[in-house]
């Protein structure tokens, strides 16, 4: 349920129905700049923190704020000041890119009107900056696991299939029609997730296969986060592994997105141990999986092998299995690493 005439009171319906039906409070919740919703996740989930999506955030800046600039190349200039201010870091960064982005002197010769300056920055700070910063710069937004997720399209996609998918249906076939289509919508999503995971680590020429010290996360863990820990892990060096290079974690991985930096992976290397599946968030552990994984400090004292560091040339050849076919991702790992 959604436009101008969604009441705060509706939302708050939903939302109880949900939170009586998952029994759980969410992490953290993302929203567009609907001001309805917004209180009502407040009132529901008053310990959750929310953010704002930013592909909204930025389409509602660029269509009030394009037509007072004199070209794009002009508005890209002025998309730039918003985007500094939006990654801000740190409280420093945050007061430089906020007086630099409501100082009047910074669209000089940009705009179409001088005067026009004056509505830009009202707007900036009543529609965006007084009431919502703290859900959209990246020093506030950064204290929350959002797991990189910082927009809502995925979310309106499965509410566009669902939309399509009713469309089918009997409009006047009441609730029960209702019931019957959403739990096939629900069920063929499902397959179509389960058909998805079940090519996980199938692709021919993954890097990682062959590299002992992913051994524990192999096919137990997503491909998706498997490979973003795997470019910073090639990057480390034994030799660089020092108390200054460990000193300068922030612990932003582990804190925002649930797997693990290559300072926590160096700290393995350094005791020749196996990356544990403990370090990894259960959003990215295969379901079967997750009753192993504790998403903690401890850590399985697993030695292994010299072959630390994977081989600049990596093997391209998938491995079959017995049944003629490549691995699904959630298989046991069948390889000797003679470790």
């Amino acid at each position: 349920m959604r436009g101008d005439n969604v009441k705060e009171a509706d939302f708050e319906w939903q939302l109880k129905a949900f939170k009586a039906l998952v029994g759980i409070n969410p992490a953290v919740i993302i929203v567009d700049r609907e001001l309805a919703m917004l209180n009502a996740f407040e009132t529901l989930f008053p310990e959750t923190p929310v953010t704002l999506c930013v592909w909204h955030v930025r389409r509602a800046i660029e269509e009030y704020c394009r037509k007072f600039f004199l070209s794009p190349t002009e508005y890209k200039k002025f998309f730039q000041l918003w985007m500094d201010y939006e990654s801000s870091g740190n409280e420093g960064e945050e007061i430089r890119n906020r007086e630099v982005l409501l100082n009047p002197e910074s669209y000089i010769g940009q705009l179409k009107d001088g005067e026009m300056a004056a509505k830009i920055i009202r707007y900036l700070q009543t529609t965006w900056i007084n009431p919502h910063h703290v859900r959209i710069v990246k020093r506030y937004v950064d204290t929350v696991r959002h797991l990189g997720v910082h927009i809502t399209s995925g979310v309106e996609k499965m509410h566009d299939v669902l939309k399509k998918f009713l469309k089918k249906f009997d409009k006047v076939g009441g609730f029960h029609s209702f019931a019957l289509a959403l739990d096939k919508v629900v069920k063929v999503q499902g397959l179509a997730l389960q058909n998805k995971l079940g090519k996980q680590g199938s692709s021919v020429g993954v890097p990682w296969r062959d590299v002992a010290f992913f051994d524990q996360i192999m096919h137990n863990v997503s491909d998706y986060a498997i490979a973003k820990v795997f470019e910073p892990y090639q990057e480390i060096n034994s030799d660089e592994l020092t108390e200054q290079y460990f000193a300068s974690c922030t612990g932003y991985h582990k804190r925002c997105l649930g797997y693990p930096c290559k300072h926590v992976m160096g700290r393995y290397i350094q005791r020749r141990m196996k990356l544990p599946l403990s370090g990894f968030h259960d959003h990215w552990i295969a379901p079967e999986m997750r009753l192993q994984s504790t998403y903690s400090t401890s850590e399985p004292m697993l030695i292994i092998g010299d072959r630390m560091l994977p081989s600049r040339e990596p093997e391209t050849n998938a491995e079959r299995t017995g049944r003629g076919r490549l691995e699904s991702g959630f298989e046991p790992q069948r390889r000797e690493h003679g470790y």
